[in-house]
């Protein structure tokens, strides 16, 4: 069985680019260019994994996370990515704690 990877990245060329490079691998990956129903969009694709941006046009990541993880009711691990400016990696464990490392 192939895993299924959601891509949430508003930067269409970063978004295309991984799909592309994630279907290659023998993924199967969906990179949605609207963010109105993140939630609903992860019950309809039903993801293995899901690769989100922090920063979204009109909605915080972080407030993706917490929606996606009450569709799910399965993940007990999340990170987030942030590429720029600061380089951060931002981790949200099953307790909402998040912490931040440089």
């Amino acid at each position: 069985m192939t895993a299924k990877i959601l891509i949430i990245e508003d930067e269409a060329v970063i978004r295309r680019e991984l799909q592309i490079l994630l279907e290659n691998a023998m993924y199967e990956a969906a990179a949605p260019a609207d963010f109105g129903d993140v939630p609903g969009q992860v019950k309809a694709f039903a993801p293995d994994l899901i690769l989100l941006d922090v920063n979204l046009p009109g909605c915080s990541g972080f407030d993706l996370c917490t929606q996606i993880r009450a569709v799910l009711k399965r993940a007990n691990s999340v990170r987030i990515k942030e590429t720029s400016p600061s380089r951060r990696v931002y981790f949200a464990d099953g307790s909402d704690r998040v912490s931040v490392g440089e």
